[in-house]
């Protein structure tokens, strides 16, 4: 399992970047899934080992993600249209991606890097999320060559005056 710490973390920028609700829950999270449960709709068989119970129609307390495993997941908080969650429940939690497990089984465990670039796809969309990493990237670039810059030329004019530079 993840790093409760990172987690937090990860949930903690999302919050910030892309906000919470009036009531404080984040617009965007990231789940442990098996840890997610939620009340549905349906009709469902009660089994006492091999041996059937019943059959009803009704509410019942589900894992939300038990066909997905261990798995970690990014979820937007979206007004609820899903006649199968509970009547009265107004938003819910929807995955936007979820970090699927290796072929080995392994859980991949996600990073924050990769969380960026997962929300400037879902709020920006491919080709936007690539030009904005792309921009982000040359700036950054643009920066460290600046800053070399003037430490060259301060080193340079140190030189010049009879000073000792560090080069």
């Amino acid at each position: 399992m993840l790093d409760t710490a990172t987690q937090a973390e990860i949930n903690k920028w999302l919050a910030l970047s892309y906000g919470i609700t009036d009531d404080g829950a984040n617009n965007y999270r990231l789940v442990y899934g098996p840890t997610q449960w939620e009340n549905r709709w349906g009709e469902f068989e009660e089994w006492q080992g091999r041996i059937f119970i019943r059959r009803f129609k009704g509410v019942k307390y589900l894992p939300k993600y038990q066909e997905h495993g261990e798995v970690y997941i990014l979820e937007k908080l979206v007004i609820n249209f899903q006649p199968e969650i509970l009547v009265g429940v107004k938003v819910s939690y929807e995955p936007i991606w979820i970090f699927d497990q290796k072929k080995d089984g392994k859980v991949i465990h996600p990073w924050l890097s990769a969380i960026q670039f997962f929300m400037l796809m879902a709020v920006d969309g491919p080709k936007m999320a690539a030009t904005r990493m792309i921009r982000e990237q040359r700036d950054s670039y643009d920066q460290e060559a600046q800053l070399f810059s003037e430490e060259l030329r301060h080193e340079a004019e140190n030189l010049a005056y009879g000073g000792v530079g560090v080069l």
